[in-house]
Parts: structure tokens; sequence; C-alpha cells
């Protein structure tokens, strides 16, 4: 197999971030089985390490994730509004397709997230979150009956709060559909978050979801940073983005849903 170069740095990269700790012994086992050579393996984890994708920590390779590098809720707030608010209107129109019913439901923390949450347009029991803006407008919404703000520690950039009690909190949980956003998606079809925590709690949701929805606005594709891999873009039922990501290349999703 000879592949090329970008396709084994990925491949690397899906690697160690789906495994807590890998060592170079480790990542030589694998690329022997994908038919790549010791020196081209060592070449390549050197390059991920000077492009600060990867780092070493006692022997061990590890993902650099990139929450410096995140903007700040105030300053999301500014872009993309028009296609964000289209992208809530289309689900609120269409929430049947969205949800078999207004029982339980999951909404992730994003500037996205609070327009949907301040437009829902029909009955919610109960409305689960991590954002505490999101609960902030939910609140403001009369058709949500109930509001369960999850516990865990106050990330002051995204105004979120995860961890360990929001895993302890929905442990016995399950969400008619559940509804995110994330921070890019790379055209190797992968969903990525920049928090760890936050990562997981989404993974974990989705698990326990009926349904997983993405609400992604078009300057969400292809962005080249580093971050924590949610999901492949094809395990969500739905990712909804606006008309816009026609001017991107190579999203074949069928999963996918242009609000015109």
């Amino acid at each position: 197999m000879n592949l090329p170069k970008g396709e084994r740095l990925k491949m690397y990269l899906r690697l160690i971030d789906s495994n807590d700790t890998i060592t170079m012994k480790h990542l030589l086992q694998f690329s022997a089985k994908h038919d790549i050579t010791g020196i081209t393996c060592r070449r390549d984890i050197a390059e991920l390490v000077k492009l600060n994708k990867i780092y070493r920590e006692m022997g061990a390779y590890k993902i650099t994730y990139m929450e410096d590098h995140e903007l700040s809720r105030d300053k999301k707030k500014s872009i993309n509004i028009q296609n964000k608010l289209n992208i809530s209107k289309y689900v609120n129109e269409h929430f049947k397709d969205f949800s078999q019913n207004n029982d339980c439901i999951f909404i992730g923390s994003g500037t996205t997230m609070e327009v949907f949450a301040r437009n829902i347009s029909v009955p919610i029991e109960r409305l689960y979150t991590y954002g505490v803006e999101i609960a902030r407008q939910a609140g403001l919404n009369e058709n949500i009956k109930q509001i369960y703000l999850v516990g865990g520690e106050y990330r002051r950039t995204s105004h979120a709060v995860c961890g360990d009690w929001s895993t302890k909190m929905i442990k016995d949980i399950t969400f008619t559909a559940s509804f995110f956003t994330a921070t890019h998606v790379l055209e190797d079809g992968y969903i990525y978050n920049n928090n760890i925590e936050e990562a997981a709690l989404i993974k974990n949701v989705m698990k326990k979801s009926r349904a997983s929805h993405f609400l992604l606005d078009s300057s969400k594709f292809m962005l080249n940073i580093g971050g924590v891999m949610v999901a492949k873009a094809d395990e969500p039922n739905t990712i909804v983005t606006d008309a816009d990501i026609k001017n991107a290349k190579n999203v074949p999703y069928q999963n996918l849903v242009i609000v015109e």
C-alpha cells in the first residue's frame, strides 16, 4: 500500500486521538500492518510533532488540543449570524423530522445552539444541556417546561460546564434526540471539538440518544486546526448547514441537509 503523505498523517492523527496512550512501538506495529516502513513512520510522527499536532510525554504520543485558539463566545456570536438563524429556523419548522417526540432532548453548547434553543416552537417536556447560555435562552422560551443544566467545571471561553458530574447526571437517561454544534469538520470526514471533556460528553450523549443531529454553519467545514474527534461525519442522523457549503469541496456526506 503506497499511501500519500497527507493520508498517512491523517491516519496517524486518528489513531493517536483514539488512544489515551500510544508509544512509538505501537505506531511502528500499526505502520507495518499498512505496509509503511519504520523510517517513513518515524519521519511522519516527527513532522506531526513539528506541526504541533501531537506531542510526546513520558514516552507516549498525544494529540495537541487547541483550546488556547478558541474564539470567545462573544466573538462567535457575530459570525455567520444569518446562516445560524436560517439553520435554526429550518430545524424548528421540521422538528418532527428530527425527534420522534418531545419528551426529553439534549442541546449542546455553542452560539448556533443558543439561537436554536431560543426559537424552539414546539412543546418540550425536559431539556438537558451543559451550556450556561443555552439554559438561560431556554428559560426565556415558554415552550420548554423543565430545564436541567448538567454539572462540571465552568469554561469561561464557551460558557459551558462539563466533566465527571455531567456523565453521572445523565447516566440513566435516554434522550429522544440530541443537538450539537462543533468546532470544525475536516475533509477526512470527522467532526471535532477542541475540548477533551466536552468531546467526551458529546460522545456519551450521542450513545444515549435515539437520534443525534449537528447544526453547523458552513464556516465550520474544512478548517485545518487541531482538536478532539467527536464522531465520523456519517454517524449523526443529520448534519444541517447553510447554502454557503456549496463553496466547499469534498463534502460528500449522505446525511447532509443544506438550508437554502
